[in-house]
């Protein structure tokens, strides 16, 4: 073999078997979501398996139609919180092309998002009748497999409708 062909082998080594678990995980947060809108009596669940929608829909399940949500008690417009993500996305894109304070400016929308997915995954939990710890949020969050496995089990044996986000008049613990 020569060269060429021994590093496109060691590439495909490495990278297929990191494809194939960016896929694994992608499909275990979407299952996770999809059963959460499920309980929640969401009706486009299948919103899960789409990036950005599946974000806005359990936004939309968790809080239902309200005008504005507290994220660590700040309220904020919901429509922003429903598409943080893509506000997340397209300021870090323009604030890394700012010259010297582009880094440390994406770096800290990159915290906001984390501190906004942060207190959703909590209010999901909160929703599910769950409760988990700021400390437990802040690792799933990160580790992008602990929030999916969670939500999952969370789910289960949960019937769906079994906490409708239309006609469930619980406040959260965040929005008081």
């Amino acid at each position: 073999m020569d060269e060429a062909t021994t590093l496109l082998t060691l590439i495909g080594a490495i990278v297929v078997p990191i494809v194939i678990i960016c896929i694994a995980v992608y499909l275990v947060d979407a299952i996770a979501k999809f059963k959460y809108l499920k309980v929640r009596g969401y009706a486009n669940a299948w919103m899960a398996f789409i990036p950005y929608l599946n974000t806005y829909s359990c936004v939309d399940a968790t809080y239902g139609n309200v005008e504005q949500i507290k994220i660590f008690g700040i309220s904020l417009p919901s429509i922003v919180v429903k598409l943080y993500p893509v506000v997340c996305t397209v300021l870090t894109g323009i604030l890394s092309r700012i010259p010297s304070v582009g880094t440390g400016l994406s770096s800290l929308v990159s915290l906001i998002l984390i501190a906004v997915s942060v207190a959703v995954f909590m209010d999901m939990q909160e929703r599910l009748g769950q409760e988990v710890s700021i400390g437990f949020a802040i690792l799933a969050n990160i580790i992008a497999i602990i929030a999916p496995i969670k939500l999952l089990m969370s789910c289960s044996g949960l019937a769906v409708g079994a906490f409708d986000y239309n006609t469930d008049q619980r406040v959260l613990k965040s929005q008081q």
